[in-house]
């Protein structure tokens, strides 16, 4: 089971508590409002199975599929702000933290949708309760915690069923999108050496502040640099340890598209020591002697 979701949890208690919450929140109206007939409604109420389509109709009428209901943060009064007409909510877990580029989750939807498809798009932000404007439009929360990318990764991976090499694509591909039509020219023409020093320098002052960065080695040959956990974000978060090995597959990608950029070329990239295989931190090496050009299509044909 993946991290945002607990399999401990009773989807039709959930939903149950749901449409409590909903009644107390709406009156006896709601039912009405939501099409459900009566016989239904009271088995909805006491946590009875119903038929699995119309199970999906009425979750689908409130924003959400059988996977948000097992998420580890699902939030009632979302549902309500989904109702409403809002599309830009997202559970507050995700704002703690926040100290990663929203501009991350608009590039990945993006990418998502090209070549993924809407479906699949949809999918996913209904899973983790994600309002579908809420990458788009812009607001004062211009940042998220880095757990949303690293269970949207995850979401991918588990559900969606996407390689580990797609996934490494995706993070290339990241830097190609309209979202990102600096990074062009930010590195032209620099050295692989100057580029991957002003990259390290942007990602820890700009891009993603959830961890520290250390630059280890830098010469014509190899950049090694490290990662590890951020004691403010280890102290909001309650825990030594968070993202996970998904996290790190993309951040792999997107590095490699540096080199793109200064030179015209993907040099490889791979990963010597990992935080989520009790590793003090994960280690990162540019290998500057050896390029791996992507596809520019998803590697795997995935059904939509």
């Amino acid at each position: 089971m993946a991290y945002y979701c607990n399999q401990r949890i009773d989807p039709r208690e959930r939903l149950a508590n749901l449409y409590h919450f909903l009644r107390c929140h709406y009156g006896s109206s709601i039912r009405d409002q939501l099409e459900i007939k009566k016989s239904q409604w009271t088995r909805l109420l006491n946590g009875q199975p119903i038929e699995v389509g119309a199970l999906n109709f009425y979750l689908s009428q409130l924003g959400l599929n059988q996977l948000t209901l097992q998420q580890q943060h699902f939030t009632p009064s979302l549902v309500v702000d989904y109702l409403e007409g809002q599309r830009n909510y997202l559970p507050d877990f995700y704002k703690i933290g926040a100290f990663s580029s929203k501009r991350i989750g608009a590039s990945l939807l993006s990418i998502i949708e090209k070549n993924y498809g809407e479906q699949t798009k949809q999918h996913l932000l209904k899973s983790l309760q994600i309002g579908e404007d809420f990458f788009s439009t812009t607001s004062s929360q211009n940042k998220v915690s880095t757990l949303l990318y690293s269970h949207m990764y995850e979401f991918l991976r588990t559900q969606i069923g996407i390689s580990e090499k797609d996934l490494y694509w995706i993070g290339q591909k990241t830097t190609m999108t309209d979202l990102n039509p600096h990074w062009k020219e930010r590195y032209h023409g620099l050295t692989y050496t100057q580029a991957y020093a002003e990259y390290l320098e942007e990602i820890s002052l700009y891009v993603e502040q959830s961890y520290q960065y250390e630059l280890y080695r830098l010469n014509k040959k190899e950049v090694i640099f490290r990662k590890r956990p951020n004691p403010l974000m280890q102290e909001l978060l309650h825990s030594k340890i968070y993202g996970n090995h998904e996290s790190c597959v993309y951040s792999l990608g997107f590095t490699s598209s540096v080199g793109y950029y200064a030179n015209g070329l993907f040099p490889l990239t791979k990963k010597t020591r990992c935080l989520y295989q009790d590793d003090e931190f994960s280690e990162f090496v540019v290998d500057l002697t050896v390029f791996n050009q992507p596809s520019y299509f998803p590697i795997t044909s995935y059904p939509q």
